[in-house]
């Protein structure tokens, strides 16, 4: 939850990938802990998507660093690349159509932390 904070209350790009990253960690624990093998092959389907998701996301938020620091650029390939990245990034994290390959493997083993065993509730 505090990674979910974190992201939303960043003021800058390097804070924004770095809670992201850590949100994405958070939801790797939570699947990874059944410890079955199913679970286990779910969680690191979920990782290796989501690594890819974030490597897009950065290359997107370098090109706007560059386009920041030069304003007189125009090249439109670029710019649709830094679209792409980002449709790319982002669309393997919320499960996107066509990139949601991750979620139906992750899902059932996510564990649900409403029981009545969890001592801080």
């Amino acid at each position: 939850m505090g990674s979910s904070f974190g992201l939303v209350l960043s003021a800058d790009m390097f804070g924004f990938i770095t809670f992201f990253a850590f949100m994405s960690l958070a939801s790797y624990v939570l699947i990874i802990q059944g410890g079955l093998a199913p679970s286990r092959k779910a969680a690191n389907v979920y990782i290796k998507s989501v690594i890819i998701g974030e490597v897009a996301i950065f290359s997107a938020f370098c090109i706007i660093n560059y386009l920041s620091f030069n304003p007189s650029f125009d090249n439109n390939t670029l710019l649709q690349f830094m679209a792409i990245m980002l449709v790319v990034g982002f669309g393997i994290k919320i499960g996107l159509f066509r990139f949601y390959s991750w979620l139906p493997l992750a899902h059932p083993f996510a564990v649900v932390l409403t029981s009545t065993k969890a001592p801080w509730l």
